[in-house]
């Protein structure tokens, strides 16, 4: 990912975007030429001509009529039309329909956002007839898919694979595991989806069953050791845990449909259990570390301080210049390896919490692992080495 993507990354929650690319609009029909063609005349007409436009329903004599591709339209009608934005101002519905007016009962249907993921197989959710739709697996890009039968008034919000955002391009192809996020009328939605590929609705439920998995498989991982001199050596159930997270979170990136963790979720784990963590090694430290610091401090000196600030700094400070100005990696990625270097889960979080981001963390992952398993082993090591 280029350094101007990631600076792009906002997660604000209170931030968005002015620009709204799909719209419904309200028209009603007044123009003479226009009436008398169906509903599925006026959309293969725009198909034909490179526009997304739909009429997802009609007003009659006060009566609404839902979508139906035979429905011929009549002067008089009031036409819901859903479109891309900028194919509904080249089409100049002002001219061609009529004058824009204000339906909320007209425009006030239920609509849905859904993120489907992409199966590679194509089902046939209204007939039931797998035969009939056995395994289609062409590959598909987004500017035909959004053109099936089943599209019309559904449009494509959003293109994920491996969880990074592709951005919607017409020359994308949506490939097994891809995740596109699909907004329109909920009827037509859930029958798009049903299709394509497999619904993922929004939740608010933590998957605790996959958490709890990933704990477990880590344990395990950790629970074996190696005996050398007599000096047991082993990852730890901690560091196996750690170890699982990339796993799992790589096969939530490829199978999204499994480990569900709402971002509110994470916030309370992460600061939870971050406060839990500094708050046990400061106690740990002051009752182990604390009744000596003194005395230790009178029989070495203020030498002992200032070294043991320097062995701390210069390794930071040596990082940070050969990282930034040696292999040129981006100052949140940098920073983020330096807190994992350190076993610093504390620095991490000032870290995400200043950059209002989770981009840091993509680089704490890998040195935050070896630092658990070079801090957990290299006591034994030094053990060895001075017998």
């Amino acid at each position: 990912m280029l350094a101007a993507d990631l600076e792009a990354v906002d997660q604000d929650p209170d931030a968005g975007e002015g620009h709204y690319k799909h719209v419904l609009r309200a028209y009603p029909l007044d123009v003479p030429r226009f009436a008398g063609r169906t509903i599925g005349d006026f959309e293969a007409e725009q198909k034909a001509a490179g526009r997304r436009l739909y009429i997802t329903r009609l007003r009659r004599a006060g009566e609404i009529l839902e979508h139906d591709p035979g429905t011929r339209i009549e002067l008089g009608d009031t036409l819901a039309v859903s479109a891309v934005r900028g194919d509904l101002v080249a089409y100049d519905a002002r001219s061609h329909i009529g004058v824009e007016t204000d339906d909320s009962e007209l425009l006030g249907y239920r609509t849905e956002t859904l993120h489907v993921v992409v199966t590679g197989r194509r089902r046939d959710a209204a007939r039931g007839d797998r035969d009939a739709a056995r395994g289609d697996r062409t590959v598909r890009t987004i500017g035909t898919l959004r053109h099936e039968e089943f599209m019309p008034g559904v449009f494509i919000e959003g293109h994920w694979r491996g969880g990074a955002d592709l951005r919607v391009r017409l020359d994308s192809t949506g490939e097994r595991g891809d995740t596109l996020v699909l907004t329109g009328p909920r009827h037509r939605v859930d029958a798009a989806a049903a299709v394509r590929g497999k619904p993922v609705p929004t939740s608010f439920a933590t998957d605790m069953v996959w958490i709890a998995l990933g704990l477990f498989l880590g344990g395990c991982l950790g629970i074996p050791a190696l005996h050398a001199a007599g000096a047991p050596l082993s990852l730890s159930t901690s560091t196996g845990a750690l170890l699982m997270g990339p796993v799992f979170g790589w096969i939530r990136s490829k199978y999204p449909t499994y480990g569900n963790l709402p971002s509110a979720a994470q916030w309370l784990m992460g600061t939870l259990g971050l406060c839990v963590f500094v708050t046990v090694v400061g106690l740990n430290a002051g009752l182990n570390a604390g009744p000596s610091f003194v005395p230790g401090l009178r029989e070495a000196g203020w030498p002992l301080l200032l070294w043991g600030t320097a062995v701390t700094t210069l390794p930071l400070l040596a990082g940070f210049l050969y990282g930034h100005f040696v292999q040129r990696r981006h100052l949140p990625i940098l920073l983020g390896a330096l807190a994992g270097a350190q076993t610093t889960t504390a620095a991490l979080g000032a870290l995400t919490e200043r950059a209002r981001s989770q981009i840091p963390a993509l680089g704490t992952t890998v040195p935050y692992a070896l630092g658990n398993v070079l801090l957990t082993m290299w006591g034994s090591v030094i053990v060895l080495l001075r017998r």
